[in-house]
């Protein structure tokens, strides 16, 4: 959990200047309100963890894994939070309530907390079908926006750019340059080395690079 005192100590020794939760994939399935899974849309793909992990989570107290245990535990130890919206499975009005909620925990307030609107939507595996082109999903995030800046007027707001360089990539750019006046910024996901190539190292060399 968020209070585990491997973790903390951990960060604490990090002195991290950012921590995001609740992470990747998770956030286009995640509430966290109730720190628990949404069911992802019946025809997504990209999506087992929610088999995987949340008969567990879910057997878990209410808020064990809420954005305000996060602050409490594991999150307060970072210097800002870069809260990841589930603007995937739950729809504007939804994120909305999503952001008043952590509009009200402490600290959410001052300058320089970060909203990201998704996570790797530009990935066929996550995007669709909700989002089949930059477009749909940048009109979609106008309302979710307009909230944001209702209710966290100090926080920068990151739209969902390329993840790597597919083909689908660039075209998910392009559709998106149109909107890109709604943001502060732009989240890129460059996995590189990659896990094919650290996997292809020599054992020695793949822990070092870990490191």
């Amino acid at each position: 959990t968020f209070a585990d005192s491997a973790g903390t100590t951990l960060a604490d020794a990090l002195h991290p200047g950012v921590l995001r939760y609740p992470g990747g994939t998770n956030s286009n399935i995640w509430d966290t309100i109730l720190g628990r899974f949404v069911h992802p849309i019946p025809s997504a793909k990209g999506y087992s963890r929610y088999n995987e992990f949340e008969p567990w989570i879910g057997g878990q107290p209410n808020g064990t894994f809420s954005g305000e245990s996060f602050l409490r535990g594991l999150g307060g130890r970072a210097k800002r939070v870069l809260w990841d919206l589930n603007v995937y499975s739950l729809n504007a009005s939804q994120a909305c309530d999503q952001i008043r909620y952590i509009s009200a925990l402490p600290g959410q307030q001052e300058p320089g907390v970060y909203l990201e609107l998704g996570n790797e939507l530009d990935l066929v595996a996550q995007g669709q079908p909700r989002f089949p082109t930059s477009k749909l999903y940048a009109e979609a995030m106008e309302p979710i926006v307009a909230c944001a800046r209702r209710l966290m007027p100090h926080a920068k707001i990151a739209t969902l750019g390329a993840t790597g360089m597919s083909s689908r990539s660039q075209e998910w750019e392009r559709g998106l340059r149109p909107y890109l006046h709604l943001f502060d910024g732009v989240t890129l996901h460059d996995y590189s080395p990659g896990t094919s190539v650290v996997a292809a190292l020599p054992p020695r060399a793949a822990r070092q690079l870990r490191c």
